[in-house]
């Protein structure tokens, strides 16, 4: 099959299963499961536990061989909440792009310039809202955004994009700017999927060899999400 990327997207629910039960390890277990280079997830708390005073662990810290860049959304007393990008190789750059709009729930994004099995490419997690005008008008900044960067690089979305139609209506700047989407793997509800809401974006980054929602035993539970995961032929990199 020769030299590849692997990519994923997992909304991590707080690291709650559906079972109610807070559990980091778990979670964990089912990331080091999808052996991917690149993962991006959302909904990753840091903040303490109410009951207990205790914050919570960073999936990170539980994995080896991987770089992590934090992206919180919402910041008070107790810590932080958002997304957070893992890597598999080098972190050379990193912006954090503020995508929230009043009286809605804080959003955002992570953009970094990592080195991933010898290829340099941009990597970009982050979790759009609920109603479509507020996907439109975040899609457009993150759009805005990537342009300022390096459009030479490849690039890969990773996120929650709460995106329920097929078509996509909330995506349409950042699809209009030359990015596509690999596939529409059905994540949520992990019990039953029938939504993609978790997908993956990319540009020039070669074809894709497989996308797929990681369906286990475990994913099922863990969360209230499946992990969405692509592989790309790293040769067709440029």
């Amino acid at each position: 099959m020769g030299e590849f990327i692997r990519a994923a997207t997992y909304n991590i629910h707080r690291m709650t299963g559906r079972d109610g039960r807070r559990d980091p390890d778990r979670i964990a277990d089912v990331i080091r499961a999808l052996d991917a280079d690149l993962v991006g997830l959302q909904e990753v708390d840091w903040r303490d536990e109410p009951q207990s005073g205790k914050a919570q662990y960073e999936p990170a810290d539980r994995l080896k061989g991987y770089q992590a860049v934090a992206g919180p959304n919402l910041q008070d007393y107790r810590g932080h909440y958002g997304n957070l990008l893992l890597v598999r190789g080098k972190i050379c750059n990193v912006r954090r792009v503020k995508l929230g709009e009043a009286g809605r729930e804080p959003r955002g994004a992570v953009i970094a310039e990592v080195i991933v099995r010898g290829r340099m490419l941009r990597c970009v997690t982050t979790h759009f809202g609920l109603r479509l005008g507020e996907r439109r008008r975040q899609s457009a900044k993150l759009a805005q955004a990537i342009a300022n960067g390096n459009e030479d690089k490849p690039l890969v979305l990773l996120g929650d994009f709460n995106e329920w139609l097929p078509r996509s209506p909330g995506l349409r700047a950042l699809l209009c700017q030359g990015t596509s989407q690999v596939g529409q793997a059905k994540s949520f509800p992990s019990c039953f999927p029938i939504f993609g809401l978790d997908r993956i974006l990319t540009r020039k980054l070669g074809p894709v060899m497989e996308v797929r929602a990681f369906d286990t035993p475990l994913a099922r539970v863990a969360s209230d999400h499946l992990p969405v995961v692509a592989t790309f032929r790293l040769a067709d990199l440029a």
